[in-house]
């Protein structure tokens, strides 16, 4: 029996969902290129879906049995061909339609589509950047939460008073397009309320989840340790200082800084506080970077339940994590990891600060 939590190889995938499709195009009779059109626009959906909830913590299989019930039920259908709606509104199409009736709609939306889109381009264009902006003022930017993650942190500096501009509760990345509820912002979002938003005092941006790194210190063996990726101004929004060595400063934002922030119970733990720890390098990914100090004691990060031993900056992200490049989006995909936590300036109430970062957020989506 297969391993549920184990995920599926792309082109299997992609197999099932195209098998799927083709089932419930088979009674409206369509050529054969129109068919293939459309098999490969759905099944891109479903796999858009599959991601999704692989990303919201379901196990592969569980992935894959949701998303196929929801393509049954006319779900992925109905949001495969929202932005089609906004150029054309013929018989009506909801979540729950069923059948050929579901798929004859869409074929006939797709027909209408693609002759608006040759003969109005600029129509369409406006069309598609409203169903954007529509998304981002509703769902890709979460209200400001009040807290971090409703729980105490010790060392952190009144914590109460920090807000969320994520969802506190999801943890993970997210590569894809511009649809669907967003629990996470990505990197130039980040950067574009850091510079923008004058309604806080400072802003600061963590990877949502915490990574397990194969680490070497100065020709040692490997060896395990947790690890997290954060803005320059992570420590500063937290109130936190070192017990030896410096923090991050936002210069860190600026510039891919090789240094790296240990955990006091870590320093304690792995080095036996040792004060020639200061300088010490060591590998992780493809990058060599250097011990530049010791967080305060007792502090455990920004997140309840986890406790990471290394604090490395976020502009070393695609060498840490080679491979990867979530510091820089191509239209139309954006790479979604990031929580970012502000404190808001005196004076400035929660509502403002809300409609003011997702102001912000919408003119980000126009621009992007």
């Amino acid at each position: 029996m297969p391993d549920p939590s184990t995920p599926p190889n792309d082109a299997s995938l992609r197999t099932r969902w195209a098998g799927e499709v083709r089932t419930r195009l088979s009674s409206l009779g369509l050529s054969p290129t129109r068919e293939a059109d459309i098999v490969d626009e759905l099944s891109q959906h479903l796999d858009d879906r599959w991601r999704e909830l692989v990303a919201g913590g379901a196990v592969p299989d569980e992935a894959t049995q949701l998303t196929l019930a929801e393509f049954r039920d006319g779900n992925v259908l109905a949001r495969a061909i929202a932005p089609l709606r906004l150029a054309h509104q013929p018989s009506s199409i909801t979540p729950g339609a069923r059948g050929g009736h579901v798929l004859g709609d869409l074929l006939q939306d797709l027909r209408y589509a693609r002759r608006t889109m040759a003969a109005r381009p600029g129509f369409t264009t406006v069309a598609i950047l409203s169903l954007a902006l529509g998304i981002g003022a509703n769902t890709a930017i979460f209200s400001l939460w009040n807290g971090v993650l409703h729980a105490s942190l010790p060392a952190v500096d009144k914590p109460g008073q920090l807000v969320m501009l994520s969802n506190p509760d999801g943890s993970g990345m997210w590569r894809g397009r511009l649809e669907g509820p967003r629990s996470w912002l990505t990197y130039g979002e980040f950067e574009q309320l850091r510079d923008h938003a004058e309604g806080f005092s400072a802003l600061m941006a963590s990877q949502s989840s915490l990574n397990t790194w194969q680490v070497r210190f100065e020709g040692g063996g490997w060896e395990d340790a947790r690890g997290r990726l954060v803005s320059g101004g992570f420590f500063q929004v937290l109130g936190i200082g070192s017990a030896i060595g410096r923090v991050f400063t936002a210069a860190e934002d600026r510039t891919e800084t090789p240094g790296a922030v240990m955990s006091y119970s870590y320093w304690q733990r792995r080095f036996g506080g040792r004060p020639d720890v200061l300088g010490k390098t060591f590998t992780v990914g493809n990058a060599a970077l250097t011990i530049i100090g010791v967080a305060t004691p007792g502090f455990i990060g920004e997140t309840s339940g986890q406790q990471p031993d290394l604090w490395l900056p976020l502009r070393m992200q695609p060498r840490v994590l080679p491979g990867n490049d979530w510091l820089h989006d191509t239209p139309p995909e954006k790479a979604m990891w990031l929580h970012v936590f502000g404190r808001l300036k005196p004076g400035v109430s929660q509502a403002q600060a809300d409609a003011q970062a997702n102001a912000i957020f919408r003119a980000g989506l126009e621009s992007f």
